[in-house]
């Protein structure tokens, strides 16, 4: 677009056009917060990610229409983890992984969420003895 406006304003110039073409702007939306909380066997204890071998939890997120948005780590007894994304609707899965990058458990798919401008979305979840590989 610009390229036509440049082009539009240098066939003026000859005429005295004379103004520079002027620059647009995308307005983005505020973007929010989501909140994954998680327990392992039902309760936030470190002895049980130890117990599990699991060092970090790791989140990955895609777009409702299965756009990547990224790949998102937490140590596994921080039990609480924040992502900042852009307004839309997303799907997500949660996995716990060992120091070595090799998943622990089975993955947890979070239930689709909108994330809406300025506003924190929490969404529990839990890694049952039996979802541990």
């Amino acid at each position: 677009m610009k390229a036509l406006v440049f082009s539009s304003c240098a066939l003026l110039l000859a005429a005295g056009c004379g103004a520079p073409a002027q620059e647009s702007y995308v307005v983005a939306e505020p973007g929010a917060t989501l909140v994954v909380d998680w327990t392992v066997d039902g309760v936030k204890d470190v002895s049980e990610c130890d117990q599990g071998g699991a060092a970090v939890v790791d989140v990955t997120v895609q777009t409702a229409s299965g756009g990547d948005v990224g790949e998102f780590q937490a140590d596994c007894g921080a039990f609480s983890t924040s992502i900042d994304l852009p307004v839309g609707s997303y799907v997500a899965t949660a996995v716990l992984v060992d120091g070595a990058g090799n998943q622990r458990t089975t993955p947890l798919d979070l239930n689709p969420f909108r994330i809406h401008g300025d506003d924190v979305l929490t969404t529990p979840i839990d890694f049952p003895a039996d979802s541990f590989l």
